[in-house]
């Protein structure tokens, strides 16, 4: 266990165009590409400042609400527990905390568009079901076995 884990961050922007000139090799030269999300920066593509002041740090773009629901599974000690399509929100975010010794599963049936496990012990999470991120999250659990067998 690590009480302070490493963190990486991770930008597509370009800090230096020079050494880098373009997002993908099908946009033109000298012009700056769009952002992934679809959405456009504010300024003609340049960054805003924040509130309209001079700090010169960057306002963050509004981003779109999201409508992914969480869906917690927590405390449980020497259990199976099963999740299916019928117990899950639509566009679940599911987070397993605080289980021992369970066998946690996600069904063939169901879809996420995330896991995460967190102070997880000895536990056995086995994916069947889609997660449509493909992005599973541990975070200072142990012994834990994972099996994925995900369309």
């Amino acid at each position: 266990r690590d009480e302070d884990p490493p963190q990486l961050s991770i930008t597509l922007r370009k800090a230096v165009v020079a050494l880098w000139p373009k997002l993908f090799a099908t946009d033109a030269d000298g012009a700056e590409p769009s952002l992934l999300d679809g959405l456009t920066r504010a300024g003609g593509g340049k960054c805003a400042s924040s509130g309209g002041g001079t700090s010169g740090v960057p306002a963050r773009p509004k981003m779109p609400q999201s409508n992914a629901r969480p869906h917690l599974v927590s405390g449980h000690s020497d259990a199976r527990v099963v999740l299916s399509s019928a117990e899950l929100p639509p566009l679940a975010v599911i987070t397993f905390r605080d289980c021992a010794r369970c066998e946690l599963e996600l069904a063939a049936d169901a879809s996420a568009v995330k896991l995460h496990v967190e102070s997880c012990a000895d536990c056995t999470l086995t994916v069947h079901g889609r997660v449509t991120t493909e992005t599973l999250e541990v975070w200072r659990s142990d012994a834990l076995r994972i099996g994925v067998h995900s369309p």
